[in-house]
């Protein structure tokens, strides 16, 4: 497993690997623990894609408890995590706060879906010319979802992205109308990464 990008960021840190082993050589990355979590997939790819985010966690976190939530995305006993998988990648962000990540190939065809995520609005915002836009829209909606651990969000109506600036990899975005999102992208070897981790409010 070869890590391609690691990156520090407000309270947490991100981390994108290049999955070149063979199952069995992943499956040597991963805690007993683990090993019990993926038995369940009959599919070689989706084992192999839980056991890279997995082993991606290990080299930072040995010793974390990793479950599920109700909604069947993973959590952590100490902070908060976030996963996604495309191609030959895996892309995890950890932090202290809820966050969200999200990788595609930007050589997906969007256009089959634009309609269930991009909104009127979005689509007359200044960037959409861009040909990265609709794999923008959408690993930053994603994000969002993630974040908000809410079941039964809609991509078009329940996550708005507000501004988007193409040059410095930044979006805003909202929730359901709440709190306003900032969310960072960035490309690299012909896939999107993009992430955002809630900022640390402290109670007076």
């Amino acid at each position: 497993m070869a890590l391609s990008l690691e990156k520090e960021v407000a309270g947490g840190r991100i981390a994108v690997w290049k999955i070149s082993e063979s199952e069995q050589e992943l499956r040597r990355l991963v805690t007993r623990d683990d090993l019990k979590a993926v038995e369940h997939y009959r599919s070689a790819g989706r084992r192999m894609e839980a056991l890279a985010w997995r082993a991606l966690v290990r080299r930072y976190m040995p010793g974390a408890r990793l479950s599920y939530n109700a909604l069947g995305a993973p959590v952590m006993d100490e902070g908060f995590i976030s996963v996604s998988h495309s191609g030959a990648f895996a892309a995890v962000v950890m932090a202290a706060t809820p966050c969200g990540i999200d990788i595609e190939s930007i050589e997906r065809d969007f256009s089959r879906v634009a309609a269930r995520y991009i909104s009127p609005a979005e689509a007359a915002l200044p960037e959409s010319s861009d040909e990265l836009f609709p794999a923008v829209l959408w690993c930053a909606k994603e994000v969002m979802y993630k974040m908000s651990g809410e079941e039964g969000l809609n991509l078009l109506e329940d996550m708005k992205i507000n501004s988007l600036n193409m040059a410095a990899g930044h979006a805003t975005g909202e929730i359901k109308g709440g709190q306003e999102v900032d969310i960072a992208f960035f490309t690299f070897e012909r896939y999107l990464v993009a992430w955002a981790v809630r900022e640390l409010t402290i109670d007076n």
